[in-house]
């Protein structure tokens, strides 16, 4: 038996109890325990135990007075961090302001640039596979004439040397340097944009611009707005050569290119076609200087009005015209609806055709939004005699061909048009 005296040397000054045995006798509780401290493991234990409880007891009666210093101290840092949220604000707020002032700016010098050079500038417009290559090319036969091939200088580039991005783009179609598809570096050894290098490409050359090849990518919502606005701004007094086809052919070409082989991905782009229509029919109208060539007709003739309309030396240009490019394709089984809505797509494209051999003039008559609007009777309440002209019946028709094709969503369940009434 271990001496008390013993016992209570090793022990702490102040001892715990134990939990209790099944039976509630402290004598039976102190014997307990004494037993417990024979063994060392548990002996070692206990003493961990009862100096835990000692700490525990000790924290319980500084944590009011800890508590207090650290709210203090908190306290502190959030009025710091306070302080400084609102200084970053203010310095946000004012970055921000500062950013728009200069994005400003740089617009600003943007469109003053671009106003200055407007008259020097060709650009070729089409839906893509519509002969808007061989165009750039006949053009780009004059020596005093630089026309790039789908920079879409109306697209946000993130490029820091805007040509580098030119130039790799072409490297990526897989096409060798022609003067279509590589820029010279007339910004050597700085970061610049798009209208730095043409600003600084008009000391080589009297005429610039670009190829635009539009495609459901580009006319997707307010794609067209867009596209109009961009182009107002900058270059409204610029020299514009569109370019039609017939757009069985069109289409089906430019499935053949992108590889598209399924009714709802084709009938996006026709869409997108159908949209071209639209914005050609509103550009003709609005901007001063424009041409129109269909592509099925291409031939001498196509280069001589080309060198009139733009004042360019086009000598031996028709050396680059090839009928083996020139292509008729029939519609597969796999595109129904292209088969369907055909007739429809014809009788639009035979209506910019017509109005192209009409008076401009006549380009400027008040015409609605759909083609029922657009009635020489008048009859309807709430209705006035608008007499269709071409140019206004094809946009007309564009538009309820289009929202047609939506309500189809794909399908080649589409109802046909009725027949609309003869036009004056």
């Amino acid at each position: 038996m271990v001496e008390r005296s013993k016992l209570v040397q090793e022990q702490p000054a102040t001892e715990p109890d134990l939990p209790p045995p099944v039976e509630k006798s402290p004598l039976l509780r102190r014997i307990a325990k004494r037993l417990l401290l024979t063994l060392p493991p548990l002996r070692t234990l206990y003493q961990r135990l009862l100096a835990a409880e000692e700490a525990i007891a000790t924290l319980g009666d500084e944590l009011p007075a800890r508590d207090a210093a650290t709210e203090s101290a908190l306290s502190t840092i959030r009025e710091h961090l306070d302080a400084i949220e609102i200084r970053f604000t203010g310095v946000e707020k004012q970055a921000v302001e500062a950013r728009s002032r200069l994005e400003q700016a740089v617009k600003s010098q943007e469109l003053e640039v671009c106003g200055a050079l407007a008259r020097r500038c060709l650009f070729v417009m089409g839906f893509a596979r519509s002969s808007t290559t061989i165009t750039l090319e006949i053009l780009n036969t004059a020596p005093n004439a630089l026309l790039l091939g789908e920079a879409n200088f109306f697209q946000p580039r993130e490029a820091p040397r805007w040509r580098d991005w030119y130039n790799t783009q072409h490297v990526s179609f897989r096409n060798q340097a022609t003067k279509s598809a590589y820029t010279p570096d007339f910004v050597p050894d700085r970061l610049h944009t798009w209208w730095e290098w043409m600003e600084a490409a008009a000391a080589h050359y009297d005429v610039l611009g670009d190829k635009v090849a539009f495609s459901s990518n580009h006319l997707a919502g307010s794609g067209p707005e867009a596209i109009s606005r961009f182009f107002e701004a900058r270059f409204f007094g610029a020299k514009y050569v569109f370019l039609l086809r017939n757009p069985i052919d069109t289409l089906l070409s430019m499935a053949k290119l992108a590889g598209i082989d399924n009714d709802v991905a084709l009938m996006c782009e026709c869409r997108a076609w159908l949209r071209y229509v639209q914005l050609w029919a509103d550009w003709v109208r609005n901007f001063p200087h424009t041409l129109t060539l269909i592509a099925d007709d291409f031939g001498p003739q196509t280069v001589a009005d080309l060198a009139s309309f733009t004042g360019l030396a086009l000598n031996d240009a028709e050396l680059l015209l090839d009928e083996r490019n020139r292509r008729r394709h029939e519609i597969p089984a796999h595109f129904p609806t292209l088969g369907a809505v055909k007739g429809e797509l014809i009788e639009i494209f035979d209506l910019a055709k017509e109005a192209l051999g009409q008076n401009p003039v006549l380009w400027q008559a008040e015409q609605k939004r759909s083609a029922d609007e657009n009635d020489d009777k008048g009859d309807a309440p709430g209705r006035i005699a608008v007499v269709p002209r071409p140019l206004g019946h094809a946009w007309a028709r564009a538009e309820d061909l289009q929202k047609r094709l939506v309500a189809c969503q794909g399908r080649s369940e589409i109802r046909p048009v009725e027949q609309h009434k003869s036009r004056k």
